[in-house]
């Protein structure tokens, strides 16, 4: 099975990347192919999306080769830090350019969207400063805003089976340990 692993942290030290390649590691032991997609330091960067600019121009030229990128990939794992309750700029300007109409999907005639990604499955690992309390009812509970974003704006839009949804909370706060960040670790480690 090949897996793409889509992250995006601004420090090489921040959680995010632990999370990364501990998924990484587990995967290529049980015999998956993985590449890890650090939007931070990909060779792919992208402009800030401009929607006039889509309209007079062709795509710009790194989103095809990352659109070929998902295209060979089973698995798609997205993993970023939450910022002011959502992903980071750079992550939403990777969604709104590469994972684009046309390419994860397509409209019908009465505007309704239909997901051209079926097959692939995704998982979402997230991390957040707030903590665990805060963090359940904003991030955790089934009908949170951010989790109904993934889920059902980007993922089943897209045709993506949704395979996890896991979030490391409380990472900023005062007493976080590193032993908090090693049984998250596990836990991304033995996702089924």
């Amino acid at each position: 099975m090949k897996i793409l692993i889509i992250t995006a942290h601004p420090s090489s030290c921040g959680k995010t990347h632990a999370i990364a390649a501990s998924y990484r590691k587990n995967a290529e032991r049980k015999g998956h192919e993985v590449e890890i997609l650090d939007l931070y330091k990909t060779e792919y960067q992208l402009p800030f999306y401009s929607f006039e600019n889509l309209r007079e121009t062709p795509p710009h030229p790194n989103v095809a080769p990352l659109q070929e990128k998902i295209k060979a990939a089973d698995e798609l794992v997205f993993i970023h830090p939450i910022w002011w309750g959502m992903m980071p700029a750079i992550f939403k300007n990777f969604l709104d350019h590469v994972m684009a109409s046309r390419f994860a999907f397509k409209y019908d005639e009465h505007g309704h969207s239909h997901g051209l990604l079926t097959g692939k499955s995704a998982r979402i690992f997230l991390t957040s400063g707030a903590p665990r309390p805060l963090a359940y009812f904003a991030y955790e509970l089934p009908v949170s805003p951010l989790k109904f974003i993934w889920n059902t704006f980007i993922l089943r839009t897209c045709g993506l089976k949704v395979r996890s949804f896991m979030i490391l909370t409380g990472c900023n706060a005062n007493g976080f340990k590193e032993e908090y960040l090693q049984a998250f670790l596990k836990k991304v480690e033995h996702v089924k």
